[in-house]
């Protein structure tokens, strides 16, 4: 609100509007959620499962089916398309703190750069993707069924990451992405972290070594 407040300034609707944004419509069908869904639809109900396996319970289990599906359905009112931009830029933010709360102290400004690069990049999320099998809950249109059998890229399973972070801050705000990221990213940044810190002792100690022996010759 601080800041809101000093960007703005006098322009009093602007301010209101970035501070009120309006509920994603599957928030708006049903203001107080639409678990009462599940019984009625097979889909969501495959979805309670996927739940369990992130620790998360969606207030609108709807979103998270908007996130993982391909086509439109009236359902979800849409596909996962539009979640992917929003998933996309949560995922840098959060990676951003993460990274530089963790280990600031620890190196430089540009090996932070970099690892924020490689944990929010596509190879990175499709392994987390990969791992919760992501691909396995995806909606697809009765004329696109058979697409569910063709080898999934790199870059869908990327995409499938981001719109599920999009649904989940929608659903359950920035301290529940974070939680997630944690759980699943941070392990592998800190592999990442320790390889680039042995990366770059290996190349002081051979540069060194390369100077001893010039100076021998």
């Amino acid at each position: 609100q601080h800041a809101s407040s000093f960007i703005f300034q006098d322009d009093l609707n602007t301010m209101t509007s970035w501070r009120n944004y309006s509920l994603h419509p599957l928030q708006a069908r049903y203001p107080d959620g639409d678990r009462h869904l599940i019984k009625y639809s097979p889909y969501l109900q495959k979805l309670v499962t996927l739940e369990q396996l992130l620790g998360v319970e969606f207030k609108h289990i709807s979103l998270l089916a908007r996130a993982l599906t391909q086509g439109f359905n009236f359902l979800t009112l849409g596909n996962m398309e539009t979640l992917e931009l929003l998933g996309d830029a949560v995922l840098k933010l959060i990676a951003a703190e993460y990274i530089y709360r963790s280990l600031e102290q620890k190196s430089v400004i540009g090996s932070l750069s970099r690892l924020v690069e490689q944990a929010t990049s596509t190879q990175t999320q499709a392994q987390v993707s990969k791992e919760l099998a992501l691909h396995s809950y995806v909606f697809h249109r009765l004329q696109d069924a058979n697409k569910s059998r063709v080898a999934v890229s790199t870059k869908r399973h990327a995409n499938l990451l981001e719109s599920l972070s999009a649904a989940l801050v929608l659903d359950r705000g920035f301290d529940c992405v974070k939680e997630f990221f944690t759980k699943h990213f941070g392990p592998k940044i800190e592999t990442k972290f320790r390889e680039s810190r042995s990366s770059q002792k290996r190349k002081r100690t051979g540069g060194k070594r390369n100077d001893k022996k010039t100076k021998r010759l």
